[in-house]
């Protein structure tokens, strides 16, 4: 069949629309997975005391960036129980009078969700691919941070966080050029074949806010192949050997535990789907009833011959204490305040983010965010009885997301926070597709 003298400029057009089309949609992506890094608690931006300008312009390019969407589409997406959540806590904030950034956080999280659930597949996977080779590059520093400190261990003495949670967008004082590659917590330290090592943070404020800005994104990383899968063993190999992280550790000793539950489990998807809150009730009622000091003293007593590996045992003898007493002060001021406790605590709620939920709106407020998870434990258990490729990512981010919302869910009532509970519910929407 003879060709057009004119099909070869309009193919050649097509290509260019198309490859512009996807130069755009990539640079969208992009600019969320910023987002995603930007708010919340990661200094990062900080360091050059640009935050607030930076978030301006990503917000601002998003804003835009939204017109590609159907109405429509955003509309329908309000209905996920993510999005009706993310919906309720921007309401509880300005009925609760929360600050004016905390409002517009809690906005901006229901643009990002809605915008999630509205996007096409290949849309969604992108940002989901920047954030995970965003988190990459912060390990990989965070990595040559650890091995600098292994070989020269008087680092140590020239790290520390200058970034915190109360910082907002203040611009935090460098004192040495090793913290240009992350922040530490140094106020305990451990051992690893005799060397020396602090709890690295990469650039949030504490440790324990690597759970949804690092092993999350890692761990739906890890159901990929190729380039997205080597990208989140980086982050892994990071959080295993020098984040030094309790909530980390944790969320992946209940992701192997979480391997018995499916397989006695395997034909009861909804009773799994409900497991972690019946699990996180029997953590708050004991809470309630138990000796902390006692039963800390007896979880930790295990690890005393081994001071030499866990030479942060006291620190973490602390912080289950510190930790399971304010799980109890918290239902203790539930059932004093049903509908919600009406100050707030300095230094912030503390506690599983079932806890936080609690304390902003009481009984509504577990109501909104007990169904996204809900749905997320049901997909989990879903997808490893069809497929058992996925066992071992999936299997770990259910246990890591039991350790959230029963045990410590710091940085998880803010835009990252939401955001990434839309990433989770995604992802395995897709793999349920995949194994069906």
């Amino acid at each position: 069949m003879k060709r057009s003298p004119n099909s070869f400029p309009m193919e050649y057009g097509n290509f260019v629309q198309l490859k512009s089309k996807r130069i755009f949609l990539s640079f969208c992506a992009l600019i969320v997975a910023c987002l995603f890094y930007s708010t919340g608690n990661f200094g990062f931006l900080n360091i050059f005391g640009v935050r607030r300008l930076f978030q301006f312009v990503f917000l601002t390019i998003f804003s835009f960036s939204l017109i590609t969407i159907s109405p429509k589409k955003i509309l329908n997406s309000i209905k996920e129980p993510v999005a009706l959540l993310s919906v309720f806590t921007l309401l509880v904030s300005v009925v609760r009078f929360s600050k004016f950034i905390d409002v517009i956080d809690k906005a901006v999280a229901v643009f990002l969700i809605c915008m999630i659930f509205s996007v096409g597949k290949s849309q969604y996977n992108r940002i989901l691919m920047f954030i995970i080779y965003l988190s990459a590059i912060f390990a990989s520093a965070a990595l040559i941070q650890g091995i600098l400190i292994w070989f020269r261990p008087e680092f140590i003495y020239h790290l520390g966080r200058p970034y915190l949670a109360e910082s907002g967008a203040e611009k935090v004082t460098i004192n040495h050029p090793i913290q240009y590659l992350g922040f530490a917590d140094i106020s305990s330290g451990y051992k690893i074949l005799g060397h020396d090592l602090v709890r690295l943070c990469s650039f949030a404020s504490e440790p324990a806010h690597l759970v949804y800005s690092f092993l999350i994104p890692a761990l739906l990383g890890l159901t990929y192949s190729g380039k997205i899968r080597i990208a989140s063993l980086i982050v892994m190999l990071f959080l295993l050997i020098f984040s030094g992280s309790g909530s980390v550790l944790l969320s992946l000793a209940l992701g192997i535990v979480s391997l018995g539950f499916f397989y006695l489990l395997k034909s009861r998807p909804r009773f799994v789907g409900l497991l972690p809150f019946i699990l996180a009730l029997i953590l708050f009622v004991n809470a309630v009833t138990m000796d902390i000091p006692y039963f800390a003293t007896k979880v930790t007593q295990p690890f005393v011959g081994y001071q030499n590996v866990f030479s942060s045992l006291a620190s973490k003898y602390h912080s289950l204490s510190c930790r399971l007493s304010t799980i109890a002060d918290n239902v203790k001021l539930f059932i004093r305040f049903p509908l919600g406790v009406p100050f707030e605590r300095p230094g912030g709620i503390g506690g599983g983010l079932l806890n936080v939920y609690i304390w902003k709106a009481g009984i509504f407020g577990l109501v909104f965010g007990i169904f996204p998870f809900y749905q997320i434990f049901k997909y989990c258990a879903t997808i490893v009885n069809t497929n058992r490729k996925y066992l071992l990512p999936i299997a770990l981010l259910y246990g890591s997301l039991i350790q959230v919302i029963a045990f410590n869910g710091v940085g998880w009532y803010s835009t990252p926070g939401f955001m990434i509970v839309a990433l989770v519910i995604r992802r395995l929407r897709t793999l349920l597709e995949l194994t069906i």
